[in-house]
């Protein structure tokens, strides 16, 4: 009955008596001091359900179970995180859930029941609840294209935009659809920029949630230059305009700084890190963030080989997680996990073992027994093992952990690859050769298409792959896996011990093929990086010997003779007095002293 121009109004007056009603009902139950702390009786109780029946529109009774639940876990993603690891809150997941699906399937487009919808979709990512998180994305989405079609009302329009950005990180996160997520986002922009030039702070605000979604679009496919881009745009666009907080631009220069790890330029990463650092340090309530952002810091300098340095910067990291999160929250895990990989390096075992079995504890009690996050901590305790010598327990860990990652293809491709290689050597050290090749192979295939070529993951898995070969005795095969894999340290790491240790390989292979003038060559770059960053180590010992064998090949006695005495003294550093390895240097030594001065 009512014109055109009047419909809204009624409409939107209906919702605000929908309101009311429902807060009437929620505020009268909740002064029942009865249900006040436990959430389920409430929502079972006789008192709630007679109130409920007393609404005879289905629209009231969800807006009022709406209200209630959202009363109890509140709007916002930075809350979800924290609802995830309260096991109260985890509790009233399940009905957030029912109620939503009832919501969409009802079409009731109450602010509240608008709000909780948002709020089940953002969960479901946030937990990875697959099934629900693509249908209430979908389903919401569709709710709002039938009612916001082509409004210029800022409150529509933000309902809008806001099921778009939903829907392409439902694509993007759970489907690992990126092309699709795309096409969403930028409809989102397409929809912000109609109301833009009405709305600037709208704009902002929107510009700040779908433009980093968009450069993730691009980041996933690898379109690092055109990621790198939009999160520099947007970071200009939060340090020019007055309504931004120091937050968002620490979050942006985080994200950018996530860009320039995956793109495997971890040296531009640590640089960014390190910029948002040094800025959150006088900022208030940045604690969270400043701890993810020295956990992000950590993991790259892992990637770059400074494990000590590592360690300072998650030991700090750890102490503020430990404050401001649960002691069984998975940021705490991930944080010991990392400790574990870098006190391994180190050499101390006892220490990454015990840190490597408390990160998993935890993680087994926040994740489904078959969660990829699972499988990834166990594949650290493995490698903890396998380190210490218990080779058989680390293979049975591993083996679980490859069959974990296996069935949560293709988000987990990734973790797949890493997982694959430590069973690989695993099985290398028990001398199952073929079983390692075979393994190792398979991860070099998943590997290629997603990372970078100039990757630190993928030169490791071509000099994994490649010792195996030479224990095989194909020379020729493993040089050629050397060679890739030296190609990629000495772009990204060309002053490392890694990268020496690389050298070192294939100049024994060299050598083994008779080629004294190229495997002189590669020991000598080695020692000159090893001088640099590891002068006493077997690494360098073993260059020393090799130069002084090749020394000795050419009638360079002298020479020999200074390079022999350098790995004999470094060689009783490293290991105890009488190993073979002292005792063969030892007599080359004496040989060349021979030839030299008679005696």
């Amino acid at each position: 009955a009512f014109p055109d121009s009047g419909r809204r109004a009624a409409y939107q007056f209906s919702l605000a008596i929908m309101e009311l009603s429902s807060h009437t009902l929620i505020t009268t139950v909740e002064t029942n001091d009865t249900y006040k702390c436990d959430v389920h009786a409430l929502v079972q109780s006789a008192v709630f359900q007679q109130l409920i029946r007393q609404a005879d529109d289905l629209r009231l009774k969800l807006t009022c179970l709406a209200r209630y639940l959202l009363r109890n876990m509140p709007v916002g993603q930075d809350s979800i995180s924290h609802s995830l690891n309260s096991s109260d809150s985890v509790q009233l997941i399940p009905h957030i859930y029912s109620v939503a699906e009832k919501i969409l399937m009802t079409g009731c487009h109450s602010e509240v029941c608008c709000d909780l919808v948002e709020k089940a979709c953002w969960t479901a990512l946030e937990a990875r609840h697959v099934e629900v998180g693509c249908f209430l994305s979908e389903k919401q989405l569709e709710m709002m294209e039938t009612s916001c079609s082509n409004s210029r009302d800022v409150g529509l329009v933000e309902r809008h935009v806001t099921a778009l950005v939903l829907m392409g990180r439902s694509c993007l996160v759970l489907q690992q659809k990126p092309s699709v997520a795309q096409t969403y986002y930028a409809r989102a922009l397409q929809l912000m920029e109609g109301v833009g030039d009405v709305n600037k702070v709208f704009f902002q605000h929107f510009y700040e949630r779908v433009v980093p979604d968009l450069a993730a679009c691009y980041q996933e496919q690898r379109h690092f230059s055109d990621a790198e881009r939009l999160y520099l745009s947007c970071l200009s666009v939060l340090e020019g305009s007055p309504h931004s907080d120091q937050y968002e631009v620490l979050a942006m220069l985080n994200n950018l700084a996530l860009m320039y790890e995956k793109a495997g330029q971890f040296h531009c990463a640590i640089d960014i890190y390190q910029q948002a650092l040094h800025r959150a340090q006088s900022a208030a309530g940045m604690e969270v963030l400043r701890s993810t952002m020295m956990h992000n810091l950590g993991l790259c300098l892992i990637e770059v080989g400074g494990h000590v340095r590592a360690i300072g910067i998650l030991e700090q990291s750890l102490t503020i997680m430990r404050q401001w999160r649960s002691g069984e929250h998975t940021d705490v895990a991930d944080v010991l996990r990392l400790l574990s990989n870098c006190y391994s390096s180190c050499g101390d075992l006892p220490k990454a073992t015990g840190l490597a079995e408390e990160a998993v504890s935890i993680i087994r009690q926040t994740h489904d027994p078959r969660h990829p996050t699972v499988a990834v901590f166990i594949s650290q305790l493995a490698a903890c093992y396998e380190s210490s010598g218990n080779v058989d327990k680390a293979i049975r860990l591993n083996e679980q952990s490859v069959d974990i990652l296996r069935s949560n293809q293709p988000s987990s491709k990734e973790h797949l690859c890493g997982a694959l290689n430590n069973l690989g050597l695993c099985y290398f050290t028990k001398n199952m050769l073929r079983e390692a090749i075979t393994t190792i192979e398979e991860s070099v295939t998943l590997t290629l298409p997603f990372l970078p070529k100039l990757h630190p993951s993928v030169a490791t898995t071509f000099y994994n792959l490649g010792v195996c070969y030479e224990k095989t005795g194909d020379m020729h095969r493993a040089m050629e896996l050397y060679r890739e894999s030296l190609s990629i340290r000495e772009y990204i790491l060309p002053v490392h011990v890694e990268t020496a240790s690389v050298l070192n390989r294939l100049a024994h292979c060299v050598f083994q093929q008779g080629e004294v003038t190229e495997c002189f060559q590669l020991f000598l770059k080695s020692h000159r990086i090893l001088a640099q960053v590891s002068p006493v180590s077997e690494a360098m010992a073993e260059a020393c010997y090799y130069l002084g064998v090749c020394y000795m090949k050419r009638s360079r006695l002298r020479e020999a003779e200074e390079a022999l005495k350098e790995a004999v003294r470094i060689y009783k550093t490293v290991y105890p007095a009488g190993h073979p390895y002292i005792t063969r240097v030892e007599e080359l030594l004496h040989h060349v002293r021979q030839r030299t001065y008679g005696y």
